[in-house]
């Protein structure tokens, strides 16, 4: 029960660390001018991080994204356009500033450390984990476990199967922020988001298998002890 608590602790404490696309420094851009009603091609940048490769190429707030190495820019594909260009590799952007058509030529930066992210229900399980592990830990010399032991990491078990699958079920707050740097537009990685909750519910599981075991332990004893009274 002890090394099943530990290795639950552990995994409640593993992070999503979700790192940063190449980064440009285009912290902003909308569609169109505001209050302007035309609806020109491509996407007027608002806000550019000061000394960023975007910065450095000479891009402006108020210029116009036109082209991104050749292929025509909008809303919905500017972001996932700069995502596809690798650290280090130069790209060309057309911006219309002015009425003036300018290319500008820069390179991504490497990836950032961008958020630590955890998923809502592991702050939930740990708790659990790390009680139960000192409970163990205070009783482990007793022989039998006592009753209300086996009966309380049953029931730990049991909280740590049902909180995942409510957090999945309810789509909960899927993750939390506990350090950022910049904004995110994505979440933990599919494969790491179902292996912590797999992970999880095979724990709570087997907690609650060895607290059911326990219980029987207990009641075993119980009734040799009246069997051997009589």
């Amino acid at each position: 029960m002890i090394a099943v608590c530990i290795i639950g602790l552990g995994l409640s404490l593993v992070p999503a660390i979700i790192y940063t696309d190449p980064f440009w420094g285009v912290a902003g851009f909308a569609s169109k001018e505001l209050l302007a009603l035309n609806d020109l091609p491509g996407v007027i940048i608002t806000k550019i991080d000061s000394g960023s490769p975007a910065a450095s190429a000479g891009l402006r707030q108020g210029d116009r994204a036109v082209t991104l190495n050749g292929a025509q820019v909008d809303f919905g594909n500017f972001g996932r356009l700069m995502e596809h260009i690798q650290p280090g590799e130069r790209a060309t952007l057309e911006v219309n500033r002015d009425g003036r058509s300018l290319n500008l030529v820069s390179e991504a930066e490497a990836l950032q450390l961008s958020a630590v992210l955890f998923l809502d229900w592991q702050f939930v399980t740990a708790p659990v984990f790390l009680a139960l592990i000192l409970i163990l830990v205070a009783t482990e010399p007793l022989k039998p476990p006592p009753l209300w032991r086996s009966i309380l990491v049953t029931l730990g078990g049991l909280v740590v199967i049902a909180v995942p699958v409510i957090f999945e079920v309810t789509h909960w707050f899927p993750w939390t922020v506990i350090w950022r740097s910049r904004s995110i537009g994505h979440g933990p990685s599919a494969t790491l988001h179902y292996s912590l909750i797999g992970a999880a519910l095979l724990l709570g599981v087997s907690l609650s298998v060895l607290g059911a075991l326990g219980v029987r332990a207990f009641l075993l004893n119980q009734a040799c002890k009246l069997h051997s009274s009589e």
